[in-house]
């Protein structure tokens, strides 16, 4: 016999079903008239309402529950067990106490009629109120399979499992209750969810009567045991008591499920309740996983523990970690507790520690917690504060006694690369550090001591770890720069060392320092040769090349012509140090010039043409004498033909070639006049008839001691001008 119902609607085909359970029904014995009631009350029910299967999953503690517990241990006809009763009574009142409306029927109460019509009366509950949002089934009893020769639904293994009531007979089926018939009493009840729990066995031992199932192990290797295929409602919740091919003990399961009801260590999240998946986890540790569960994520609370007693921890300061152990277990290993704090404890033994960044670690205390739902306390801890103390030794470089500015030194502590404390050279020459003051310490953190500042040639850095257990003694030395910069060797150079009056010049001073090195920081003074004069370039003036040369530029301005000398150098060190070198020990000079043609005349004089060459053609109105100069200038660079061009841009060339020359002027070499002279002579091709060339021609060479060429070039000229 099996009528399975699921996700279908009430239409003709399920009319001719259940009509054709009705008349099978009808030729069977008087011993099944009891389904029969059930299956004519349920075909009134399907009439009127939709079978839902797509559940709802309910966790609320306080809704609408409905329980149907079963415990047989008393059977009429099968052999006694001993615990099945007890365990329906104590999981019965478990649930009761937890908001279940429990129906428990035990022994001579549980025939197969009294179960089929606890059902009919929960499904008529249900047609005249609301439907319960879970619906739990218990059965603790034994069990047995059956072929499946009704309705053929058990493609897996073609067996019905059954449970058995209290009047049910050896060999007789029909006193049997087919798992077909749960499915359908429970699809009937339309709960938003539905639990299955079974504490029974569906194959026994002849010689072991505590086997809560009867018969022999089917022959097939592939059973399903009670499963939503057998027609239950789609997210059900089955937990059974063993695998479908297991031996199921009296005694054992249920004691178990029911131990995890008020057993800390079943509420596995801490919440004080205790959910069916959490009794289930509980019970098949305890059981060495010998359960079958059909886990479906869905869940019912079942139970709640009584309320945790409540510890309250303080420290002095406040903010200290706290460390709560539990035997030799941290209950607290990832949740950061910092006093005050009250935290809720289950019963038993405590240990207390408790630790603070910078401050001394405190004894531990101990406490039992003995009642539920109890404040507690323990002492607050005294928490001391651990110091970095520390000394600064100051030396010089020099060996001589220091007169510190203690405003140009700083006390630095680093992290790493991080600097994350400064302050000025205490009077003293100590510090102090702690918690309290100093919120940049870190416990098991490595700090650098060190000393800064200008005058700090190198520092002998202290460091020390900031650790939780004592006090931290340190010292550091510091040896501070007080030796002066000194110029180097050849260190000074003029550019040019001859100039004009208002051009720019520029110099290059070396020195050396061997402390803490060089500033951009140098005073230079001028003096003229006689002494009348003086002239400063200051140290704005100067950029500092690393690692020791400083250069500037400068435009000289209202400085007479004339030799000029360094008169004094003033250089200053990173560290204040101040050198001042004079001028006698210096001997470097430069040459001031009224113009350029005066420097290009002094460089020609020198024999520097390509120094005086520049200088000529950058006057910018060049008279007869610059020309001239110019001229010499390209011929002593072998410049021949720009000699002669700019020659003859000279407007009296007679003043430069002869005895009545500019005596101040240099003498034209020979060769460059006679090239003057066979220039002329080419022209003369062009200008026969020019008398004035003619006549310029003849004193040309009389200039050149030509007395010959310039007797025939006049009288030439005569000729013309007839």
């Amino acid at each position: 016999m099996a009528l399975k119902v699921k996700n279908i609607r009430w239409n003709l085909g399920l009319q001719k079903q259940l009509a054709q359970v009705v008349n099978n029904n009808l030729n069977q014995s008087k011993g099944d008239s009891i389904m029969l009631k059930f299956f004519l009350k349920a075909g009134l029910i399907l009439a009127s309402f939709i079978i839902v299967n797509n559940l709802i999953p309910l966790t609320a503690y306080g809704a609408t529950k409905k329980a149907v517990v079963i415990g047989i241990d008393q059977y009429a006809n099968l052999p006694k067990l001993q615990h099945s009763e007890s365990d329906a009574q104590g999981f019965s009142k478990i649930l009761s106490q937890n908001g279940y409306d429990c129906k428990i029927l035990a022994n001579a109460d549980a025939t197969k009629e009294n179960i089929a019509d606890t059902f009919i009366q929960l499904e008529q509950q249900t047609n005249q109120g609301s439907e319960p949002d879970v619906l739990l089934f218990y059965f603790s009893g034994r069990g047995t399979r059956i072929p499946d020769d009704i309705q053929a639904d058990e493609t897996q293994d073609n067996f019905d499992e059954c449970i058995l009531p209290y009047d049910a007979e050896v060999n007789n089926p029909r006193s049997y209750i087919r798992d077909d018939a749960v499915s359908l009493w429970l699809s009937s009840i339309r709960a938003k969810q539905v639990f299955v729990i079974l504490d029974c066995g569906f194959y026994g031992d002849d010689n072991i009567s505590s086997v809560k199932g009867i018969g022999k192990l089917p022959e097939s290797q592939n059973l399903d045991g009670f499963e939503i295929t057998d027609g239950l409602p789609s997210d059900t919740v089955i937990i059974s008591a063993g695998l479908p091919n297991a031996r199921v003990e009296d005694g054992i399961f249920t004691g178990k499920l029911v131990e995890s009801f008020t057993s800390e260590d079943a509420d596995k999240n801490n919440d004080r309740m205790i959910s069916l998946i959490e009794a289930y986890q509980y019970s098949l540790k305890q059981l060495q996983n010998q359960q079958v569960y059909n886990p479906k994520n869905i869940d019912v609370i079942l139970a709640s523990l009584p309320t945790l007693s409540r510890l309250t921890i303080n420290s002095e300061p406040e903010g200290a970690d706290i460390q709560i152990f539990s035997e030799s277990t941290q209950l607290n290993p990832n949740d950061k507790l910092k006093t005050p704090v009250t935290i809720s404890l289950k019963l038993g033994s405590y240990k207390i520690q408790s630790q603070k960044s910078g401050f001394f670690i405190p004894a531990p205390q101990t406490i039992s917690i003995f009642r539920y739902d109890s404040d507690y306390s323990v002492d607050p801890f005294k928490l001391k504060s651990i110091n970095v103390i520390g000394q600064i030794k100051i030396n010089s470089k020099s060996g001589d006694p220091l007169s510190l500015d203690r405003k140009k030194l700083t006390l630095i502590i680093k992290q790493g690369d991080n600097e994350v404390f400064s302050e000025t050279l205490p009077v003293d020459n100590r510090f102090k550090f702690s918690l309290e003051s100093n919120q940049w310490l870190q416990p098991g953190t490595e700090y650098e001591v060190a000393v800064t500042g200008g005058s700090v040639l190198n520092v002998n850095p202290a460091r020390f770890t900031y650790e939780g257990n004592k006090d931290i003694n340190t010292s550091l030395t510091a040896v501070l720069d007080d030796v002066p910069p000194v110029l180097s060797q050849n260190g000074i150079e003029i550019q040019p060392a001859s100039l004009v009056l208002g051009d720019e010049f520029s110099g290059t001073i070396k020195a050396q320092d061997d402390g803490v090195g060089l500033a951009d920081s140098v005073d230079v003074k001028l003096i003229s040769s006689d002494n009348k004069q003086t002239f400063d370039i200051p140290a704005s003036q100067f950029t500092f090349q690393p690692p020791g040369t400083y250069k500037f530029r400068q435009v000289l301005k209202g400085i007479q012509s004339g030799k000029w000398n360094i008169s004094e150098i003033k250089l200053r060190d990173k560290a204040g140090n101040e050198s001042i070198i004079a001028g006698d020990q210096i001997k470097v000079s430069f040459t001031v010039f009224a113009d350029r043609f005066e420097l290009g005349k002094f460089y020609f004089d020198a024999g520097n043409y390509t120094n005086a060459l520049p200088q000529f053609t950058q006057i910018q109105s060049k008279d007869d004498n610059t020309q001239y100069f110019i001229a010499l200038s390209y011929y002593h660079q072998s410049d021949i033909k720009k000699a002669l061009e700019t020659f003859d841009l000279i407007r009296v060339k007679t003043n430069y070639l002869g005895n009545s020359r500019n005596k101040e002027m240099p003498q034209m070499p020979r060769p460059i006049a006679n090239k003057i002279w066979g220039n002329m002579l080419n022209n003369l091709s062009t200008h026969r008839t020019d008398t004035a060339y003619l006549n310029y021609l003849a004193s040309i060479a009389e200039e050149l001691g030509r007395n010959n060429d310039a007797k025939m070039y006049r009288e030439y000229a005569k000729k013309q001008s007839k």
